[in-house]
């Protein structure tokens, strides 16, 4: 990949960029039953803390 192709052509001026994905359900349809279905975080996560200071 070269700079630009996606659609960003500097480097990212934040130390912590964030990514959301979001999935549509649809009320009625046939995974209705799993639109609040949420995963849980890693066991590893809880032991390593997140440096938020810049």
């Amino acid at each position: 990949m070269q700079p630009g192709d996606a659609g960003r052509v500097s480097l990212n001026p934040n130390r912590w960029p964030a990514h959301m994905f979001l999935h549509w359900v649809d009320r009625n349809g046939p995974h209705a039953a799993h639109a609040f279905d949420v995963m849980a975080a890693p066991a590893s996560a809880s032991a390593s803390k997140i440096d938020f200071d810049i």
